[in-house]
This record gives C-alpha cells, structure tokens and sequence, in this order.
C-alpha cells in the first residue's frame, strides 16, 4: 500500500464553496482510500491506496461525485 498527497486548489478560499473537511475525508474513504487525514481547512489530503498513483489521478474536468460543485 502506498502513501498519497493530494494538493486540491481553490478549497475554502475567499468564502465562498465552503467544504468541511469531514465531508472531504468522507468522500476520500468512499472512493477506497484508507487513512484519510486532512490538514486544517486548506482541502491537503493524505492517504493510503493499493492503487496505483495513475488510477488515482484525474484531470479537470473528470472529477465526479461531491467534491465537484
């Protein structure tokens, strides 16, 4: 299994769009990721998959589900 940084942009800045890290790390565990730990409100994610880091990436525009609005 191996460790992951995901770096979103744009999370909870300005105001507006506000996603709580709780729901944040939900989706992250729905999607199969384990481990899941948030920092402070910035929308960093660390976690562990046994995917691969390709089948973990996506690009905008693909991004699916909650985290999408």
């Amino acid at each position: 299994m191996s460790a992951f940084v995901a770096l979103l942009r744009a999370v909870n800045v300005g105001g507006t769009g506000k996603l709580p890290m709780t729901e944040l790390k939900a989706t992250c565990e729905e999607l199969g990721f384990t481990s899941v730990r948030t920092y402070i409100a910035s929308g960093n994610v660390v976690f562990a998959s046994r995917k691969s880091e390709t089948a973990i990436k996506i690009r905008p525009g693909e991004a699916t589900g909650s985290l999408c609005r």
